[in-house]
């Protein structure tokens, strides 16, 4: 008779699980059904075949990195706003997209909106702009692209895989980890003496340590100092002409930027504009990569607040232009600051956050499955 009230106890709890994964999947997907359709609008531009001294998609990765600049995305939102299509330069960056379609010369551009003329309008100005800003930053006779059509509309899934596909599985995993802790406490739980209770005791302490320890390292992340991280971008010299391969120029350059010297000049000039940072302590904050398949490099700097951020990136990328020039005997305008930096806020909330996150909110679940699966095994 105990038993059957046990098994009658735990089927309870199993339905209700269930239950609540099934509803939980299921207003998941209407609330997906109930928001306006996504509209995605695709702008294709094809760039002349490189040269002798340029490697297979070399143009294109350089209409990429002209395409994601800030330069880009403020004039294709100041167009924009002349069509009554009101957007800012930070909403288009979230709605705009360009990748560089692999063994092509070619950029793929998109732009996702609920209105179909909105996404039409963003990825054909987006489009133009990179057009303009790449021929400007390269030079037309070496990089001329065809000029942009007309967008391409198609209507995105409703149930897409980071909608719908991703949360479902979590809240199923969750389902999961209560049916396994449920098993386990009523399996560990059956005897009133001896190891097996034992076991449960380990078990139960091993996850509450883990659950601790992962909480205590959301806690530590979260609760950091928030910091901005602020980007520019160089052109470095190209290699025509020369036997030099590409790239070459970006490499020297990516060296000079992280030069103690680059660091010291830059703290100078910081100073004078009101913002006080060690030489060495800016060097631990700059860093410096080259764009692959361009002459492009890209400067980061890490600050306290935006503002800072912007500063620390300019100036050591002025004074690494000048180095350069210095060092390498190069003209002036042959190595150039080609984009103003722009700033954005640092995530606490990383991977490495989520995966705390993940593990703790496990760990829970489990323990309570434990807890249910032993109280249920005493009914």
């Amino acid at each position: 008779m105990e038993d059957r009230r046990n098994s009658l106890a735990i089927r309870r709890f199993v339905i209700a699980i269930i239950l609540v994964v099934v509803i939980s999947v299921a207003a998941l997907a209407l609330l997906e059904l109930r928001k306006p359709p996504l509209t995605i609008a695709e702008v294709s531009l094809m760039a002349v075949e490189p040269t002798h001294d340029r490697s297979p998609g070399a143009t294109a990765n350089e209409l990429h990195a002209a395409g994601t600049s800030s330069t880009v995305l403020r004039r294709a939102a100041q167009t924009l706003s002349l069509m009554n299509v009101s957007i800012d330069p930070t909403g288009l960056a979230r709605a705009i997209r360009a990748k560089p379609i692999p063994g092509t010369h070619r950029l793929a551009i998109e732009a996702v909106s609920p209105d179909p003329e909105e996404a039409r309008a963003a990825a054909e100005t987006a489009a133009a702009e990179t057009v303009i800003s790449c021929r400007q930053l390269t030079g037309s006779s070496n990089a001329e692209v065809k000029r942009p059509g007309k967008a391409l509309c198609q209507n995105l899934p409703r149930w897409r895989l980071e909608t719908v596909g991703i949360p479902s599985a979590a809240i199923a995993g969750a389902g999961i980890v209560l049916l396994l802790g449920l098993s386990t406490g009523r399996r560990f739980s059956r005897t009133e003496r001896g190891g097996v209770n034992r076991a449960m005791g380990w078990i139960v302490a091993v996850t509450l340590l883990v659950v601790v320890a992962s909480a205590a390292t959301l806690a530590a992340l979260m609760l950091r100092p928030t910091r901005y991280e602020a980007a520019a971008k160089m052109m470095a010299p190209g290699p025509r002409g020369t036997n030099r391969p590409l790239g070459t120029s970006a490499k020297e350059l990516v060296r000079i930027i992280t030069r103690q010297e680059v660091s010291n000049r830059a703290a100078k000039n910081l100073a004078l504009l009101g913002f006080k940072v060690e030489p060495r302590e800016l060097l631990r904050s700059i860093s410096a990569e080259r764009i692959p398949g361009t002459r492009m490099v890209k400067v980061t700097a890490v600050g306290g607040n935006g503002q800072e951020a912007k500063a620390l990136a300019e100036q050591v990328a002025v004074e690494a232009q000048k180095l350069y020039v210095e060092l390498t005997g190069a003209s002036g305008d042959s190595v150039k600051v080609i984009d103003e930096a722009y700033f954005t806020r640092v995530n606490n909330f990383g991977p490495l956050a989520i995966s705390a996150l993940s593990v703790a909110g496990a760990g829970v679940l489990l323990l309570v499955g434990l807890l249910a699966g032993r109280r249920c095994s005493r009914v």
